[in-house]
């Protein structure tokens, strides 16, 4: 019998491991609104659906699923309760069900309890310190345990008013009742907290608070004296000691030294506790220093119990947990870019939309707007879809940071850690704070939208503020490398700080994951996945294009000092000095715009080349058709997206063998390879390659074509892209939207 509101893919995961092992199968829901209940129904599970107009109690949820059980199988002798957010393991019913018909006496079986992802937050990793407690008789259980029938009846069931604490309380009246309640020394379930927040364990301490004062308060009177110890113990340290030291020091300013100690013999107790259960040392610190902190939101709510009984105010429940984002829809996942969209980013753009034809839920977040004027239109429509961080302002990223150091103290000195280490190596500690602001405002937007990973392109600022933002308590994330920024600097951008924390890292060409591999730890090295840069469908679909006879290059990129252009235009000076016919087209704008039309003026092409500015995709697609040759003269590069294009289009490629790129163009079969920065060599290839017959380039322009469509599908990578996902994040990704090609809408 499972309960639960929204708990998405581990609710799916329960009754997995339910049905078929159990006689029946009943799901209680309290309101979903992610699909859990038709999920359910989908497994075989009876759906029950609690009325939501009464106050919501787990206590209810349990009574009203057992007597939907024992209405259509009244024959049962035994029950497991299971919450919604646990899986139970393979062997447990089997197993439970022994001990419970070997032993008679015995009402309750309980087994080990452990965390799913207990090294994804700290909080995962207390739950799973918490749930290892000692086998053998027990006070009370959990809730996940085999019951046995007659006894729970005997007794009258879980106490519908309690909001927590609720099998403690059943377990006590089962012990008066003269039952014994047995922790038995095998797995159970596996338990997903989930938990990645400050504020979402402080809320769990304090709904634990509150169980301790009212079952101590409805049970204390009884021989086992339940919670009473602990509810005292939360008021002397939580409240009683505290104001009573502070209330001295005004007085005795020594009286502060008490506090230090008194709480330093607390945390020490708590850690010979764990370290003679045979906890890790670590662990056992861990633990000891939370068991300490509780006692504050514990107390808390203990008066928050008692404020509301003299009051005659209802007991209402205290939320603590996160719902899985849509259910067992898509997941959602964020992409970060520093810009975005950007007229040479239209690879992110495919890629997103790919991923989303294979049935991902995308949330886009750029950390400012494009620089310059977007052209095409698909980029226009996603720039409407997308939300900037910095136009949120300074007064947005600082009340971003001031309700993260309230809610999340500990996370932010965490995450301010990891943001100092990248500002001191890259030497701007003061952005690397911007950072900081930036994550934390991304944080609550993540968390707001539901969103279960975050991916970030570029492994520099992009990729500061997703791993900060992760620090903060925010979803897993992954990030791609491109090249060449990131192999310029690699330990001033702390790159392999980055990898460590990282689910995943991709690289887009086996030649950067080579480099990536020089900048992480050997055990981080399966990290590294090399997913390629996809190319548009227009690309594909429309290729290889015959030659075109008349002699016109056309280099594609931004005018920038890497891409190298004033080597071209050198060469192109030494193509028309030698009598060559040709014509140049430059596809692009950038940075270098002015020296570049002072050397095409200075070396007299003004009649042989063009700068065409800012392109969409359409014109691009136009300007590399119209050529006869694509080229491309880059000092540095990672695989440039362009190159793929042209030669998906039939247009043989002279560039330079640096990077990735001659894991794309082979020498003499699809293109040409020349030494970067060599205007003579460079002259020399472009010069041969106008005479070559239109049948030879027809030809390489095929093997141009065929390399591209085997490499580069922008559909069949962004699969590999979200098979990674689903592996990082444990979601399922539902069935592709679609099966064929289909050209964006741009």
């Amino acid at each position: 019998m499972a309960i639960g509101r929204n708990e998405g893919e581990r609710l799916i995961r329960c009754l997995r491991s339910l049905v078929g092992r159990a006689a029946a199968v009943v799901y209680v829901d309290s309101g979903s609104v992610d699909g859990s209940v038709e999920a359910a129904r989908a497994l075989g599970a009876n759906v029950v659906l609690l009325d939501t107009t009464v106050p919501f109690t787990a206590a209810r949820a349990r009574n009203a699923g057992f007597r939907k059980l024992m209405a259509e199988h009244p024959d049962l002798e035994y029950v497991q309760f299971v919450d919604g957010d646990c899986e139970v393991v393979p062997t447990w019913l089997e197993t439970a069900q022994k001990t419970l018909g070997s032993r008679p006496e015995v009402a309750v079986a309980c087994g080990r309890r452990r965390e799913r992802f207990p090294e994804r937050s700290v909080y995962n990793r207390l739950c799973d310190l918490e749930w290892d407690t000692p086998v053998g008789e027990a006070l009370w259980c959990g809730g996940d345990a085999l019951m046995r029938i007659a006894p729970f009846l005997q007794v009258g069931g879980y106490r519908d008013s309690l909001i927590a604490g609720e099998e403690p309380e059943l377990c006590s009246r089962l012990r008066a009742a003269g039952w014994k309640i047995v922790r038995i020394d095998a797995e159970m379930v596996v338990h997903d907290a989930a938990m990645t927040r400050f504020g979402q364990w402080w809320r769990r301490a304090v709904r634990a608070g509150h169980a301790y004062a009212e079952v101590s308060h409805l049970r204390g009177a009884g021989p086992d004296r339940m919670w009473v110890r602990e509810s005292r113990s939360n008021w002397l340290w939580g409240l009683l000691f505290p104001v009573a030291v502070l209330a001295t020091v005004p007085f005795f300013p020594a009286a502060g030294l008490l506090l230090i100690a008194g709480y330093s013999l607390l945390c020490y107790r708590a850690y010979r506790g764990r370290r003679r259960q045979g906890t890790d040392p670590r662990f056992s610190r861990l633990y000891a220093v939370y068991c300490v902190l509780a006692k504050f939101p514990m107390v808390l709510g203990q008066v928050r119990y008692f404020r509301n009984r003299l009051l005659r105010r209802p007991q209402t429940l205290i939320e603590y947990k996160t719902a899985t984002a849509q259910g067992s829809g898509p997941p959602r996942v964020a992409y970060l870019v520093n810009q975005y969209p950007h007229v040479s980013h239209s690879f992110i753009r495919r890629e997103i939309r790919a991923a989303e034809e294979q049935g991902l839920d995308v949330f886009r977040v750029s950390i400012r707007r494009p620089g310059v004027a977007l052209v095409d239109a698909g980029d226009q429509e996603e720039e409407r879809r997308t939300r900037v961080l910095l136009e949120r302002g300074v007064t947005g990223l600082a009340v971003a940071f001031a309700r993260t150091a309230v809610t999340r103290p500990i996370a932010l000195f965490r995450a301010s850690r990891l943001a100092w280490q990248f500002g001191r190596r890259s030497g701007r500690l003061l952005r690397s704070g911007v950072y900081l602001a930036e994550a934390c405002l991304l944080v609550r937007w993540l968390r707001e939208a539901g969103v279960v990973h975050l991916h970030a392109h570029f492994g520099t600022n992009p990729t500061d503020v997703a791993a900060l933002a992760h620090a903060l308590g925010g979803p897993p994330f992954s990030f791609t490398v491109h090249g060449p920024e990131e192999f310029d600097r690699p330990d001033a951008i702390s790159l392999g700080d980055k990898i460590a924390p990282a689910a995943f890292v991709v690289a887009v060409s086996s030649f950067g994951r080579s480099q990536l591999y020089r900048w992480c730890r050997a055990a981080d090295w399966p990290k590294l996945q090399v997913v390629r840069c996809g190319v548009d469908a227009a690309f594909l679909g429309a290729g290889p294009l015959p030659p075109v006879a008349e002699p016109r290059l056309v280099c594609v990129g931004r005018l920038a000092e890497q891409k190298g252009q004033l080597v071209l235009l050198d060469a192109a000076a030494r193509l028309a000095a030698r009598g060559v016919d040709f014509q140049l087209v430059l596809a692009g704008d950038g940075p270098m715009r002015p020296q570049i039309d002072a050397a095409i003026a200075a070396q007299g092409l003004g009649s042989r080349v063009r700068v065409t500015g800012w392109l969409s995709n359409d014109a691009v697609r136009a300007e590399i058709a119209a050529a006869r040759l694509f080229v491309l003269p880059s000092f540095a590069e990672g695989l440039p997206v362009v190159l793929m294009e042209a030669l998906a289009l039939g247009r043989p490629a002279i560039t330079t063998y640096v990077a990735g790129i001659p894991e794309l163009v082979r020498d003499g079969v699809n293109g040409w390879l020349v030494p970067a920065g060599d205007p003579v060599a460079l002259a020399d290839v472009i010069a041969s390659a106008l005479q070559i017959e239109p049948a030879r380039l027809e030809e390489m322009g095929r093997a141009g074509a065929t390399a591209v469509a085997a490499a580069h599908d922008a559909r069949r990578e962004a699969a590999k892209l979200v098979a990674l996902f689903a592996e990082a994040t444990g979601r399922v990704v539902p069935a592709p939207k679609s099966e064929p090609h289909t050209a964006e809408g741009a």
